[in-house]
């Protein structure tokens, strides 16, 4: 039986990539381009501040905001009444979520706006499951 090695393999190329890369994330940062032409790539070279720094939240709900991990209960803007945990995606232009169950992996993207929004359950630590 023959071995298969699937490891990658990191060449010179590859390093010269990621300096220029990372001195190109640095240069944007300085002249204040922010998210202009970011890509996956480019994020994942970033430091967490440097995350931080750029992390644009102008598509999470407000209504939503500091209720991550909690279960609640909307009435949407169409009368219809949902419960769901709040969850927040990750990447450069995060959205809350909307979890049907708290052992699910990932949810549909919360409206922008409610006509209410009751908090049923509090926060769960996944330890706690």
């Amino acid at each position: 039986m023959s071995s298969l090695n699937i490891a990658p393999t990191i060449t010179e190329a590859d390093v010269a990539k990621a300096r220029q890369d990372r001195a190109t994330n640095t240069a944007a940062l300085a002249m204040g381009l922010g998210l202009a032409g970011m890509t996956w790539d480019r994020w994942q070279l970033l430091t967490p501040a440097q995350r931080d720094a750029l992390r644009d939240n102008s598509a999470l709900t407000p209504q939503l905001k500091g209720l991550e991990g909690h279960r609640v209960e909307v009435v949407d803007n169409y009368g219809e009444r949902r419960r769901f945990w709040v969850r927040k995606s990750t990447g450069w232009q995060p959205c809350h979520l909307e979890v049907k169950l708290i052992n699910s992996h990932g949810g549909t993207s919360a409206d922008k706006s409610y006509q209410s929004v009751v908090i049923v359950t509090a926060p769960k630590r996944w330890s706690q499951l």
